[in-house]
């Protein structure tokens, strides 16, 4: 499969019109069974949401699996025959003149009549082309009357991902409200992978015998060293990262197993354990940096790893407490390089 030329174009030989045969053949969920509670209870709550035909706002971090789900709703609904449209809201602001954002959107409309029409990376777009969307929406709904009637013929599901907060950025003013409303319908999150690590050992599998066909080696899975350390690991790319981890181990690796050392993992992003970040804060070093900034930092990921334990590390409780949304703490843990303390448990 292509990839997004990055020009918002609509081509048969790129990613953003897509066969459902060829998405379903490709994606890995049909080939593993979900282990966690959290991804069997979402794929039973979208065998019910695929047979509506109601915008669906996806959000979670990058490499979560938005695209995945996106392309599965459509897959599990009656628009399976039709087109799948993947629009790259990027691409529409590396096009530069306005009017031909316009007609891409319009070509993209008419090639997804009938099928899905999916918004990658919505929180991306900027106001005047947000409002230019949201006034083309209104064709999901072939009742409405707001609309030419060139466009409102047209007879498509809306479905959209976005990584951030869209509920944050409305009230920052940068995401219109009346959008993130008629996207927000039916709102699914999808967990980042260290929240559901009982899904790595499938994923990691399938990926291995994936990328061991690619490769013409026969692995017969992972050593026990090797497990661990995928298990262990925080996967800030979530499982793009993890698959991209098992293809690097598959070109390197040598028959019959993985091994530790097939696997890489990024360092700036292997995370700090949170008791270390208690003792760090109570034994400063003499040498670390003392701006006021630094000091905030610190507080910040001292504070925020004392609510998660208290809380057995239930994202979802500390966010209440703290008054953010849960998201947004895997976004912090993220940016403040910290990981959950097994050890301590």
């Amino acid at each position: 499969m292509n990839e997004d030329t990055g020009k918002g174009n609509v081509s048969k030989n790129t990613d953003d019109v897509i066969s459902a045969n060829a998405v379903y053949a490709e994606r890995p969920a049909n080939a593993f069974t979900a282990k966690s509670r959290v991804i069997s209870d979402l794929y039973r709550v979208m065998e019910s949401v695929a047979l509506s035909d109601a915008p669906v706002l996806l959000t979670g971090e990058n490499g979560s699996g938005k695209n995945f789900f996106a392309r599965k709703l459509h897959l599990k609904s009656k628009r399976k025959n039709a087109p799948f449209v993947r629009a790259d809201c990027i691409a529409f602001l590396q096009e530069g003149v306005f009017e031909n954002r316009i007609k891409n959107y319009e070509r993209m409309l008419a090639t997804a009549d009938g099928g899905t029409l999916f918004f990658d990376g919505i929180e991306k777009l900027p106001l005047n082309l947000q409002t230019v969307l949201l006034d083309r929406m209104a064709p999901y709904s072939k009742s409405s009357g707001t609309v030419s009637d060139k466009t409102a013929a047209f007879n498509v599901r809306i479905i959209a991902s976005a990584e951030c907060d869209l509920e944050a950025s409305v009230k920052d003013g940068r995401f219109l409200i009346d959008l993130y409303h008629r996207l927000n319908t039916f709102p699914i999150n999808i967990p980042p992978l260290r929240e559901r690590k009982e899904d790595i050992e499938p994923l990691a599998e399938f990926f291995l015998k994936k990328f061991g066909r690619k490769t013409k080696k026969q692995f017969s899975g992972f050593s026990s060293s090797a497990a661990k350390a995928l298990h262990d690991y925080y996967w800030p790319g979530n499982v793009r990262e993890l698959k991209n981890t098992v293809e690097y181990a598959c070109i390197l690796g040598e028959e019959p197993f993985i091994q530790d050392w097939d696997l890489r993992f990024s360092k700036s992003f292997s995370g700090t354990a949170c008791g270390q970040v208690a003792a760090e804060e109570k034994n400063p070093s003499s040498t670390e940096d003392r701006t006021l900034k630094a000091a905030l930092s610190r507080f910040k990921r001292a504070y925020i790893c004392k609510i998660l334990d208290e809380t057995s590390w239930n994202q979802t409780k500390a966010g209440k407490i703290l008054g953010i949304q849960r998201t947004y703490i895997s976004r912090l843990l993220n940016e403040l390089h910290v990981r959950e303390d097994k050890d301590r448990k």
